[in-house]
This record gives structure tokens, C-alpha cells and sequence, in this order.
């Protein structure tokens, strides 16, 4: 039965110590001692297998009584477990390496971490006594196991020196439902930002309360259930405290503890990590490793080890690998490169590097490799890890492609293409439309973020640095300027239109603002044209109607000639008024076939920017007033009858205005409506002259009669 000494003041301390190790380590003895002196003595004649000690017995310093317990041959191979309490400054203790305690439990003293310790140190107790007492038999063994371990030490040592994979090492409780940590390595710490003391004997569930959905805690199942190690693959791990990308290995030992060996793909940076088991570990994890491993002889640039995902990798089995030099699937580089790396390997100590891999199959593979020396029986090695990076290489080249294509778009297009940080103070690109718009050159704004806000005008620079501001300090989500104006260096004003939106990194954090901001300076002088038009036709009615709104598009066109007609079912045109150089007319004529009009009131809007003459070489008059470009849009009636065409014609390349299809549609409508009404009219006269030639007709009879 092992024994369990605890040197502790406290008899209700003592008697917990007793309740808890009945019902969780019933074959332990548990021995009580309530002094140093006491307990000192009781070391050495019960030659207990733990002794657990707290900091301060009755007067006497724990510390001090670990210090004589360790400086006894006869008892310093007993495991010692100190409780400490960081809130008084004893957490200091820890750091010295004379006092040579085996572990330590922070106070308040948690149960579930007690018994882990009291497992763990029984666990090591119980072999070292083994080891001791066949010490004189097998010492010959003894010796060259140790050796063997050595070597086997070493090179794990030398593997969780230079990977990035963080091991962690479970122990089953709740048959099955959780899991509790035995060991975290120092690779783990550094991705999930914690410490391995606060991990030890705590459940995995409630240190990562989103192991359940995020679905490790089942794969932890399976693989202690049937023994069977199962890859997780690459997945998002997120709860309150912690996320990221996570790519799992799961595997049990002989012990029935469960490890998983795993790496942190968000940040794909290189962790080293720190193992403390047998052989046995080591063993499992070289053959289960994501990457591949390898002790090359850098003299003669041949294996003498290496794991199954090497030659998987390779495409080869073990017996043909085996027989391959570094140099024999090398894709670039000869024996002599090869060389020279193993010589630069040697020299530095270490060396991280990327190579092409050429595979059995003839396909390319990109690797990273990290490389260090290691002696092993006394021979200098290389011990090489490598990792397959074809994927990322495929994934930067793709990005790099698609830069470029970005940049060829912006640098392109006449809208300001921008990015910027989330509060405006780094502009991160700006296309060169810039320039162009605003008047002023990208490097004076890369210089001067806020510079493009000198351009506002006065009267809009508030309104525009107010919603900036309000931007900032709020949300993000939909960003959409109030329309401003701009003056440029020569005094010219333009007008923007300036629309964002954001980007969020892996975290969902806000990372940079993109947007565009175009000018409409064009698109506000038709609308502003557009208007005018409107608004100089207000009132006008008749002849003086048509007459003014020709005059009024071809201000707006800038064009020498616009034309309104009728058309009748029989395809027969009648003049409404037309204007040419200025000049008003209604009494024309044409025929219809083989001209421009004739294609609008078929099929709708028509615009050519130039050569209307070889579009419609039928139609002489083209020529003779030496037309280029042409716009016509078709009249309807209410009833939704085409009735006739709106027309101007250009002597020189028509550049139509923004909206301009939009603006001549709706002043074909007007001129529709108003057509429509002097129909009407006429029609009204026509009955009014008939009735009255009736009552004159009626009046004569009366007389006659």
C-alpha cells in the first residue's frame, strides 16, 4: 500500500487530505504530521512514497524543510508537493532551482488537480523504486536504455525545438463525457495564451467551453473509445476569451491518456514545443506527424531516419526513400547545392529554408524545411522537418494575380478607387484617377491623408467633415458622402459622389475602409441643363413651345440642328418645327424611308456619337448640311401609339451629357403632350365651326319656312 505523508498545521486540512484520497486513492496510507520536526522525522522512519507540504507548519518554513527533505540520500527521491499561495509573494519560491520540489498546487487547493498530483507523483515514485531496487541486476540494461533514451530524448528534444504543432495530453473522466488536462506544452501556451499551471487537472470543456461545437470533444471520444487516431481537419475555433484556425491530430497511448497534436493555422507562425514522455510518445508522434521528419548524414546527403509522411509525401514507399538521396528528388538544386547547405547547416546551427521536391509522379511540390544539427551515438546528423507549403504557394500566387488584375482595374477606370484606415489617418492605396479629379498628386495625399478635404469648397467642408467624423466614432457598416463640390488647382469646381464600404480582418474586426468617388460634375450640368429647359418652357404653349424647346436642346447638345415631326399611319410625315443654325422653320418636308427618323419611330431611342452619314447614305440632306452625330427619340400618344420622332443632328462628334437618354424622353413626352393638346384643340374648332354652320343651316329653314 503507498504512503502519503502530509506535513500540515491545519487537523481539518489533514482530515480533508483523508476524506479525499479514501474515496479517490483508496490503496493509499495517509500519514499525518502537524510539525517540521515532526514531520521530518516521520519521513525517514515511514519512508513515505508523496509527501505533501505546506509553506509554513507551526513556525518552521516549508521551504526550508524541503531543502533537508532533498539533501537526504535516503529521502530525497521521494516526490514533494508544495501548496503556495501567489497572493503572499511564496510563488517567488518557485523560481529557485535549489529547492528542488517536484511540483506545486496553488491555494485554494483544487481536488480534481490534488489527486492528478497525487496519481502522477505515485506514478513516478512507483518507477523509480523499480528502478532502484533492480539497480544491482540490471544495471548493464539500465545503462544502455538510458543511452537509447538518450538519444530517443534528443531527438525529440530537437523535433519540439523547431515545430509549430502544440501537444496537449488528456486524461478521461465521466467515462468519456470530458476530459482533463495531464500536460500542455509550451508551443500551446503561446497559441492559446494561457499557463500550462492554470490547465493541469482542469476539464477541457471549461477551459475551452467551445471544444463541444466546435467538434474536438467528439473526435476525443472516438479515439479513446477504439483506439484509433483520427485527423480533424483544418476548422474555426471560437469562444469568448479565444479564436482561431485550428488543425487537430488525435491519438491515444498505451496508458489511455488521449494527446492531441495540433497546429494554429491562423497566424501559421512557427511554435516550438515542449513533450516530457517515454519513447513511446516520441515513437507515435514521428509516425503520426502532419510533416515530414527526417536525420539525414549530411556527409553522404542520405536518411537515416524518417517518418511516414516523407515518403507518402514523396509518393514513394519506405524501402524505395530509404534508398533516395536529398539530392535525388530535388527539383532545382544538384548534390553540390545540397552540399553546401548541409556545410551552411553545420556551420550557423540552424537554418530555414524553401526547396522544390520533385515527386515519384513528376509533380512539384514547394517545401519549407527547418533544419538543425543533432548528435546522435556520437554521429553528426541533420535533423530536417519539413512542411508541404504547395497549397500557400498556389494561394500567394493567386493573390499576386489577383493584385495585379485590381490594379489594372483601378488604375483604369476614371472613378477614384481608395483605401484607408478605419479612422482615416493612412490612406493605404489611391488609383491615379486622383490626379485627374482632384488636381493634386497621390504621393501629396499618401504624405497627407487629410489633404483631400483641403479641396472642399468652404460652404461644403462642414457638411463633409461633420459625417466623416460621425463615421468614425459610429458605424461603419454603409458609408455614403453627402454629394460635395471640389475646387481644383486651376479654380475649376467639380462635383463627387463618394461611396464606401468596410473589410474585416479574421478577428471581425473593422481592418481598412474601401471606397470610390466619382465625378459627376457632368451628370449635375445636365440635371442643371435638364432643368433650365424645363423651366424655359414653362408657361409656353403652341408653336412658341416647340419652337423654344428646339432651341433649348441644342444649347443643351451643343448640335446645329433639332427637329420635331408627326408621322401618320401611313408612314407619311407632318412638320411640327424644326431649327437649323438658328433659324426656325415648319415648312419642310422629307421622306421618311432610308433616314435616321425613320429608325426611331421603328425601334425607339437612337444616338450615333459620329458617321451618321455612312449609317444612312440614302438621306441626302445628311450630307448636305455636313451631319456627323445624330440622337432621336420616339413620340407616343396616351394611348401609347408612336406618333412621330424628336431629333438633333450635329456637324461635329455628339458627346451626349449624363442622362441624356433619360432627359430626351422626358422632353419627348412634354412635346408629346402638347401635340396631343393642339389635336384636341383642333378637333374642338372643327366641332365648334360644324355646329355653327348647323344653327346657321337651322336658322335659314326657320326663315324659309
Amino acid at each position: 500500500m503507498a504512503k502519503i505523508l502530509a506535513i500540515h498545521h491545519d487537523p481539518s486540512t489533514l482530515d480533508t487530505f483523508s476524506t479525499l484520497l479514501k474515496d479517490n486513492i483508496p490503496q493509499c496510507q495517509l500519514i499525518t504530521a502537524p510539525s517540521g520536526p515532526d514531520g521530518l522525522e516521520k519521513a525517514e522512519s515511514e519512508r513515505p512514497d508523496v509527501i505533501l507540504l505546506d509553506t509554513w507548519i507551526n513556525g518552521m518554513n516549508g521551504f526550508e524543510i524541503c531543502k533537508q527533505l532533498k539533501s537526504e540520500e535516503t529521502l530525497k527521491h521521494i516526490p514533494v508537493v508544495i501548496f503556495i499561495d501567489s497572493k503572499t509573494g511564496e510563488k517567488d519560491h518557485v523560481e529557485q532551482p535549489s529547492l528542488n520540489a517536484d511540483a506545486f498546487l496553488r491555494k485554494p487547493i483544487d481536488k480534481t488537480e490534488l489527486v492528478t498530483q497525487i496519481n502522477a507523483m505515485l506514478r513516478i515514485k512507483a518507477s523509480e523504486d523499480i528502478l532502484r531496487r533492480d539497480k544491482d541486476l540490471l544495471e548493464g540494461l539500465v545503462k544502455e536504455r538510458v543511452q537509447a533514451l538518450g538519444v530517443n530524448e534528443a531527438r525529440y528534444k530537437g523535433i519540439f525545438e523547431n515545430t509549430i504543432n502544440a501537444v496537449a495530453v488528456y486524461q478521461v473522466v465521466d467515462n468519456g463525457e470530458d476530459f482533463i488536462f495531464v500536460d500542455f506544452n509550451r508551443a500551446g501556451e503561446k497559441i492559446e495564451k494561457v499557463n500550462r499551471l492554470d490547465l493541469i487537472g482542469k476539464r477541457v470543456t471549461k477551459v475551452f467551453p467551445g471544444v463541444g461545437t466546435f467538434g474536438l470533444l467528439e473526435v476525443f471520444q472516438r479515439v479513446w473509445k477504439t483506439g484509433n487516431a483520427e485527423h480533424f481537419p483544418i476548422a474555426m475555433y471560437q469562444d469568448e476569451r479565444i479564436s482561431g484556425w485550428r488543425d487537430n491530430f488525435v491519438y491515444k497511448l498505451l496508458s489511455g491518456e488521449i494527446v492531441a497534436i495540433y497546429s494554429d493555422e491562423t497566424e501559421r507562425k512557427k511554435y516550438e514545443q515542449e513533450l516530457q514522455e517515454s519513447e513511446e510518445m516520441y515513437r507515435m508522434l514521428f509516425e503520426h506527424a502532419g510533416f515530414g521528419i527526417a536525420l539525414v548524414d549530411p556527409a553522404t546527403g542520405r536518411r537515416e531516419a524518417f517518418n511516414k509522411s516523407l515518403y507518402e509525401r514523396l509518393g514513394y514507399t519506405y524501402e524505395e526513400c530509404k534508398n533516395l538521396k536529398i539530392a535525388d528528388i530535388q527539383y532545382d538544386d544538384g548534390p553540390e547545392a545540397v552540399q553546401n547547405r548541409m556545410r551552411m547547416i553545420l556551420e550557423k546551427g540552424s537554418l530555414t529554408f524553401e526547396e522544390k521536391h520533385r515527386t515519384k509522379g513528376g509533380d512539384v511540390r514547394h517545401i519549407l524545411v527547418s533544419a538543425v544539427p543533432i548528435r546522435v551515438h556520437g554521429k553528426q546528423l541533420v535533423q530536417a522537418i519539413s512542411l508541404d507549403i504547395t497549397d500557400r504557394k498556389k494561394a500567394e500566387n493567386a493573390l499576386q494575380e489577383s493584385e495585379k488584375r485590381f490594379r489594372q482595374l483601378a488604375e483604369n477606370i476614371q472613378e477614384v478607387f481608395w483605401v484607408v484606415s478605419p479612422d482615416w489617418l493612412d490612406v493605404h492605396y489611391i488609383s491615379p484617377a486622383y490626379e485627374n479629379v482632384w488636381g493634386r498628386t497621390c504621393a501629396s495625399l499618401y504624405e497627407n491623408p487629410q489633404s483631400w478635404l483641403d479641396a472642399v469648397v468652404d460652404e461644403d467642408r462642414d457638411l463633409v467633415t461633420s459625417y466623416l467624423n460621425e463615421k468614425i466614432k459610429g458605424d461603419l457598416s454603409e458609408i455614403a458622402f453627402p454629394e460635395y463640390r471640389i475646387v481644383q488647382p486651376d479654380g475649376s469646381i467639380r462635383w463627387i459622389l463618394a461611396r464606401g464600404f468596410t473589410v474585416f480582418n479574421e478577428a471581425g474586426e473593422v481592418d481598412r475602409i474601401v471606397g470610390i468617388a466619382k465625378d459627376i460634375t457632368t451628370q449635375k450640368e445636365s440635371e442643371k441643363a435638364f432643368q433650365a429647359i424645363l423651366e424655359s418652357t414653362v408657361g409656353i404653349i403652341g408653336q412658341d413651345f416647340f419652337d423654344k424647346i428646339l432651341k433649348e436642346i441644342c444649347n443643351w447638345l451643343n448640335c446645329e440642328m433639332a427637329y420635331i415631326v408627326e408621322i401618320d399611319n401611313a408612314l407619311v410625315c407632318h412638320p411640327v418645327s424644326m431649327i437649323l443654325d438658328d433659324h426656325i422653320s415648319t415648312n419642310f418636308s422629307f421622306d421618311l424611308a432610308g433616314t435616321p427618323s425613320h429608325g426611331v419611330f421603328r425601334n425607339g431611342f437612337r444616338f450615333y456619337p459620329e458617321g451618321i452619314q455612312g449609317q444612312f447614305p440614302e438621306d441626302t440632306r445628311l450630307s448636305e448640311m455636313g451631319a456627323t452625330g445624330y440622337i432621336g427619340t420616339s413620340l407616343f400618344d396616351g394611348a401609347g401609339n408612336r406618333m412621330g420622332v424628336l431629333g438633333a443632328v450635329s456637324r461635329k462628334k455628339l458627346n451626349l451629357p449624363e442622362k441624356a437618354e433619360d432627359v430626351m424622353k422626358i422632353l419627348a413626352a412634354r412635346v408629346s403632350a402638347e401635340i396631343e393638346r393642339k389635336r384636341v384643340e383642333r378637333e374642338k374648332m372643327q366641332v365648334e365651326a360644324q355646329l355653327q354652320q348647323a344653327q346657321k343651316m337651322e336658322a335659314i329653314g326657320t326663315l324659309a319656312g
